[in-house]
């Protein structure tokens, strides 16, 4: 009886499946992370909509790194209509007082797209679902704004035991990718906070490779380093 139910059931999906589409739309953003200069008044980020015949709803905000709506930031228009085959400027504003000036601070710049209504106000035969993107905001003060870009390379590996300490002596969050030793992968993507340290449980001795994303999302050359 089960089985039967079961079946009936999938087969009743896969007739909603083959009659609805899921629209997800087709707005992008222009980049995958936001640098804030402290110096600036602000920070832009694009929104783009490429599809060609339907408008969006879009609503932006800022959460903290732990997730959290954060007020210290203004993302203006919070709320807006993007018509078909139009971009728009999202402005984000730092309003706030209170961050360290001696390292970067990460947020998180989230942008919601609602699918658009039919002429009347309805939803169409299809099945509604709301894209959230989500990208890096890192707040860098004055102090640090003259970015080294081998900063990446001051990257150190410390082995304890079956852990492997990975420490960020700088002042920038570093995206660390491809991280392998002996060809075999450790980590796909790992941040590591300013002066802080992260750890892999792993056994592994030598060397580690790593490549790291930049201001403009783009990945390092690849950079060895000796565990110590």
């Amino acid at each position: 009886m089960f089985k039967r139910i079961r079946k009936l059931f999938l087969g009743m999906l896969f007739i909603l499946a083959a009659t609805q589409q899921v629209y997800a739309g087709g707005v992008t953003l222009g980049a995958t992370r936001v640098i804030y200069s402290s110096s600036a008044k602000q920070a832009e980020l694009t929104v783009i909509n490429t599809d060609s015949q339907n408008k969006f709803l879009v609503q932006s905000w800022i959460d903290d790194e732990n997730g959290h709506k954060n007020k210290d930031f203004i993302v203006t228009p919070p709320l807006y209509v993007l018509e078909a085959n139009k971009e728009n400027t999202l402005r984000v504003v730092y309003t706030g007082n209170n961050l360290p000036q001696d390292r970067e601070s990460m947020f998180w710049v989230n942008v919601k797209v609602i699918p658009p209504l039919n002429d009347e106000g309805k939803t169409t035969n299809t099945l509604q679902i709301a894209i959230q993107n989500r990208i890096k905001l890192f707040y860098r003060p004055q102090s640090i704004a003259k970015y080294d870009e081998r900063e990446h390379e001051k990257i150190r590996f410390v082995r304890h035991g079956n852990k492997l300490e990975i420490s960020n002596p700088t002042p920038y969050y570093l995206t660390l990718v491809n991280i392998k030793s002996n060809q075999r992968e450790l980590a796909s993507n790992l941040v590591v906070a300013p002066f802080s340290s992260d750890y892999l449980t792993t056994n592994v001795s030598g060397s580690v490779s790593y490549q790291t994303i930049n201001d403009f999302g783009a990945q390092t050359p690849k950079v060895t380093k000796q565990i110590d």
